[in-house]
């Protein structure tokens, strides 16, 4: 039972970890959108914006998939 309850502690962690890293990844800071500095016009561009909904959305199935297994 205690082994179970470690793993389980571990396996929270490491999703919360991976949320967090990716999460932050595709919401743009100081000009940097997934770690390439851009400059303010093409952040606010349509291109980028489908890159970030399309991370975004890869991103929310790789949750499921975590959550799931």
């Amino acid at each position: 039972m205690l082994f179970r309850v470690i793993m389980a502690s571990c396996v929270f962690i490491v999703f919360i970890t991976i949320y967090a890293t990716l999460h932050s990844a595709y919401k743009p800071s100081k000009n940097m959108f997934m770690a390439v500095t851009l400059p303010s016009q093409v952040l606010e561009g349509e291109f980028v914006k489908s890159i970030q909904k399309e991370f975004k959305s890869l991103c929310n199935k790789i949750y499921l998939a975590m959550i799931l297994t």
